[in-house]
């Protein structure tokens, strides 16, 4: 599980994740998607970043599936003031 969050003080929107939600299901892997990783790299160095994308979208499948969020959750809450010392961080 996990969760992205936005929002501010007084109201937070999380979308919570669950790892085994996707939009389809088993992918087909590409054979061919490990020939394309070592020139996206070359073109990303050389700063070619018009063909590095399309490199990589080579490398995947047609039916590559996409990762679905599970809900979302939207908190609202009054605290009465205005807030003072917040602050948020990332602890993974």
């Amino acid at each position: 599980m996990g969760a992205m969050v936005f929002g501010k003080v007084d109201e937070e929107f999380h979308q919570l994740n669950e790892s085994t939600l996707w939009s389809d299901g088993p992918i087909n892997p590409n054979p061919k998607a490990k020939n394309y990783l070592l020139q996206a790299r070359e073109a990303l160095l050389e700063e070619n970043y018009a063909l590095a994308p399309t490199l990589t979208n080579k490398s995947q499948d047609r039916y590559s599936e996409l990762y679905e969020s599970l809900r979302d959750l939207l908190i609202r809450q009054s605290f009465g003031g205005k807030p003072t010392n917040y602050n948020r961080d990332l602890n993974i």
